[in-house]
């Protein structure tokens, strides 16, 4: 699991699941900005958490999930 602790009106950070290298599932409340069929909120791949510090989003959508705010756990289950 990733984490960043982040101030919305309604909640207080953004969770995702790592599922390879560099690579992370979410819901992505920017996906409408950049696919403007797709609602907001759609669990897409990307690469939240593992952002640069200069990261700068192409399509000025992503403003979140620099790797410096992240805390990870790892969880195991047999």
């Amino acid at each position: 699991m990733i984490a960043e602790a982040i101030n919305y009106p309604n909640a207080t950070g953004h969770v995702g699941i790592i599922v390879a290298p560099q690579h992370s599932f979410s819901a992505d409340s920017a996906v409408s900005c950049y696919n403007w069929l797709t609602p907001a909120g759609t669990i897409t791949d990307s690469d939240y958490g593992f952002r640069p510090d200069n990261y700068v989003d192409p399509t000025a959508c992503r403003h979140s999930g620099l790797k410096k705010n992240m805390v990870v756990k790892r969880f195991s289950c047999w």
